[in-house]
C-alpha cells in the first residue's frame, strides 16, 4: 500500500504535469518491479493521516515490532490543484492508493500547458469531452469523486513555480528526513533530498544531502545528481520515442513508446565508477488494449544483467517475469509476480461510468472544382480513394476506442481488495500480500514463507539451514480524511 504522503506527492507531480515513469530512475518501476517486489508489512502498524490546512498534510505512524516506534510527517505544496485532486481514504480508488501495474505506454510527453491547449482547441472544434483529455493521468481524472484533470482547470490555479516541502521525524531514532521539491518551469525540476541521523554512540551518525536536477523536454529526461556521500555525482538521461504501427504490428494505432537511456556515475573522492544501460518498449494489443512492457537492463562493470516482462492480461490480473543473470559469475535467477483483484459494485461516482464506443468520425473531402462532374474513370478513382480512407479512419478509431476502453474500465472499477503473489527461485520464497478498503479504511496484510532445504543441503552447508516459515508476517492499517 502507498504511504499517504507518496499519494500526494504523485498528485502534485500529475497536477503539475510531471511523469515520474519518463525518468531513467523509474524505467522499470511501471511494471515489473511493482508486481514481483510487494512488501510486506512487517508487525502490525497505524497510520492515521489528516489534512490541517488547505496545503498542508500530517501523518502519524505507528508501529509494532519487537519494540514500539513511529514517525511524524509534514507536508506542504503551495500548488492549489492539489486540494481538488487530493482525496480521503473513504473517496481514493484502491489501485490508486497502491503500487501496481502501470500503462506506460500511455504516459505522452504532456504537461500541463500542452494538456490547457488541447482543451482550448477541443472546445474550439467542438471534440468530444474525452479526446481533450486523451493522455492525461487516470490518477487525477479519479483520485476522488469530485477530481479532474488540470487541464480543466482555471490556468490561474497552477501559476508556475510550484514548491512542495516535506519532512519526517523517526522515533525513538531521532532520524530526520527532509525533502524540497520545486517546479522551476513547465519541463524542469529542483529536488533536495536530506537525512540526518542523531543516534547516540557507538552507532554510528551521518549526514547525507543529495541534489537532483531533472529536465523533460522533447522526448528526453536528463538527470544531473550531486550527492554528498563521497562526492557522488551522477547523470542520467532517458529517450523516449513515441512510435506507431510497424512490420511485426500492422496496427494503425498500437500507442508504443521506446525509450533508451544510460547512467554513469563517478565518486570524486574514492573514484570509483559505475553505469548502466537500460532500454523499455511499451505498447498495447490493437485487437484487446491490454498494456505490456518489456525492459532490459546492463551494468557492463559488475555483468549484471536484468530482464522483465509485465502484462495487465485482463482487467482484473496482472503477470510479470524477471530474469537476472550474471555473465562473470554464472548466478541466475527467476521471478514471478502476479496480481487477482477483485471487484465491489459499483458506487456511482463521477467517473465510474465507462464510455461506450466512439462513432467513427468522417472527414470532408474538398474536391477541386474541374472534377465537380469527372468521368466514369475519375468516378471509380475517387469512389476507391474514399473508401480506402474512410477504412482507415475508421479502423484507427476503433482500435483507438478499444485501447482507451480498457484502461478506463480499470481506472473506473469499484475495486474492493487485491490478492499479490510473488515468488523467487533463488532465494525460494513465496510472498503473499492481500490489500483491501473496509469502510474507508484501507487495509494490508502480508507474509513471505521460506521453503524447507533439502536433506542433502543441510549436509552438504558446514551450518544448517534457517527454516523461517513463516518469515515475516504484518498488518498495516491507513485512514486519512
Amino acid at each position: 500500500m502507498l504511504d499517504y504522503m507518496d499519494y500526494v506527492q504523485r498528485t502534485f507531480e500529475t497536477a503539475t504535469g510531471w511523469h515520474r515513469d519518463r525518468g531513467y530512475a523509474n524505467v522499470g518501476s511501471g511494471g515489473a518491479l511493482a508486481c514481483s517486489s510487494s512488501r510486506c508489512p512487517s508487525g502490525s502498524s497505524c497510520r492515521l493521516h489528516t489534512r490541517a490546512t488547505r496545503h498542508s498534510f500530517n501523518t502519524l505512524d505507528l508501529a509494532s515490532w519487537g519494540n514500539v516506534s513511529g514517525a511524524l510527517t509534514y507536508l506542504y505544496t503551495d500548488c492549489a490543484a492539489v486540494e481538488e485532486l487530493v482525496g480521503g481514504s473513504e473517496a481514493v480508488r484502491l489501485q490508486h492508493a497502491t503500487e501496481t501495474f502501470r500503462d506506460v505506454a500511455g504516459k505522452h510527453p504532456t504537461t500541463y500547458h500542452d494538456a490547457a491547449k488541447q482543451q482550448n482547441d477541443a472546445q474550439e472544434t467542438q471534440l468530444e469531452p474525452e479526446d481533450a483529455n486523451y493522455g492525461s493521468d487516470p490518477v487525477a481524472l479519479h483520485a476522488s469523486p469530485a477530481a479532474s484533470h488540470p487541464a480543466a482547470q482555471d490556468a490561474r490555479q497552477c501559476a508556475w513555480p510550484h514548491s512542495l516541502y516535506y519532512g519526517r521525524i523517526y522515533y525513538p531514532s531521532s532520524t530526520l528526513e527532509a525533502m524540497i521539491v520545486r517546479r522551476c518551469t513547465p519541463f524542469s525540476q529542483l529536488v533536495v533530498k536530506c537525512i540526518s541521523s542523531a543516534t547516540p554512540a557507538p552507532t554510528p551518525q551521518f549526514n547525507i544531502a543529495t541534489l537532483y536536477w531533472q529536465r523533460d523536454k522533447d522526448h528526453s529526461f536528463q538527470e544531473w545528481i550531486l550527492s554528498s556521500n563521497d562526492a557522488l555525482l551522477g547523470y542520467r538521461v532517458l529517450h523516449n520515442y513515441v512510435g506507431g504501427g510497424s512490420k511485426f504490428n500492422n496496427s494503425l494505432y498500437n500507442n508504443s513508446v521506446l525509450s533508451f537511456g544510460f547512467e554513469a556515475w563517478l565518486g570524486l573522492v574514492s573514484l570509483n565508477p559505475a553505469c548502466s544501460v537500460s532500454a523499455r518498449y511499451a505498447t498495447h494489443a490493437a485487437n484487446t488494449g491490454r498494456p505490456l512492457t518489456l525492459t532490459v537492463s546492463w551494468n557492463p562493470l559488475f555483468g549484471h544483467v536484468s530482464s522483465t516482462y509485465a502484462a495487465r492480461t485482463t482487467t482484473n490480473t496482472a503477470f510479470t517475469a524477471k530474469y537476472d543473470f550474471n555473465i562473470y559469475s554464472i548466478d541466475s535467477n527467476l521471478s514471478f509476480g502476479c496480481e487477482i483483484w477483485r471487484r465491489g459494485r459499483q458506487t456511482g461516482l463521477p467517473g465510474a461510468s465507462v464510455p461506450e464506443k466512439r462513432p467513427a468520425r468522417g472527414v470532408p473531402i474538398e474536391w477541386p472544382l474541374d472534377l465537380v462532374h469527372p468521368s466514369v474513370q475519375t468516378q471509380k478513382l475517387l469512389d476507391d480513394l474514399t473508401h480506402t480512407f474512410s477504412a482507415s479512419l475508421q479502423k484507427l478509431d476503433e482500435e483507438r476506442s478499444i485501447i482507451e476502453q480498457f484502461e478506463n474500465n480499470f481506472n473506473a472499477a469499484n475495486f474492493t481488495n487485491v490478492w499479490k503473489m510473488s515468488t523467487s527461485l533463488m532465494d525460494r520464497n513465496l510472498r503473499v500480500l492481500w490489500e483491501c478498503k473496509f469502510k474507508g479504511f484501507l487495509l494490508s496484510m502480508g507474509t513471505e514463507l521460506l521453503a524447507s532445504p533439502s536433506s542433502d543441503q543441510v549436509a552438504n552447508t558446514r551450518k544448517p539451514f534457517p527454516i523461517e516459515i513463516p518469515k515475516q508476517f504484518g498488518i498495516m492499517v491507513q485512514y486519512s480524511c
